[in-house]
């Protein structure tokens, strides 16, 4: 049976989804720096994501859930609803939309 796609087919498609990431990633980056005037509105949103689930060690201490915390520019349209996670601002900031990431310090 054939493949449905050629490797240079799948390539081809990489390297196109990559540039569009770095068109969208770029025109981010520009609009976050026109937008951070002095004074100018701002919009902040903390991230909920459990990184540790609540546990029991072996010395039968419990311990709490941990979550992220990292706060997150985000456009001023967008709310901050109680289960808001990192990665839901994939849409206007791939570059922080992960918990991995460290937070901006602005």
């Amino acid at each position: 049976m054939e493949e449905p796609f050629s490797e240079e087919a799948k390539e081809k498609e990489k390297a196109r989804l990559l540039n569009e990431f770095d068109l969208k990633a770029e025109k981010w980056r520009m609009q976050s720096a026109n937008n951070s005037c002095a004074g100018a509105p701002e919009n902040w949103l903390k991230c909920h994501s459990v990184l540790v689930k609540a546990f029991r060690d072996c010395d039968g201490h419990t311990h709490d859930d941990v979550i992220c915390g990292k706060w997150r520019r985000a456009p001023l349209n967008i709310q901050q609803f109680e289960r808001w996670e990192c990665f839901c601002a994939i849409e206007w900031d791939p570059c922080h939309a992960d918990c991995a990431v460290p937070q901006v310090w602005v």
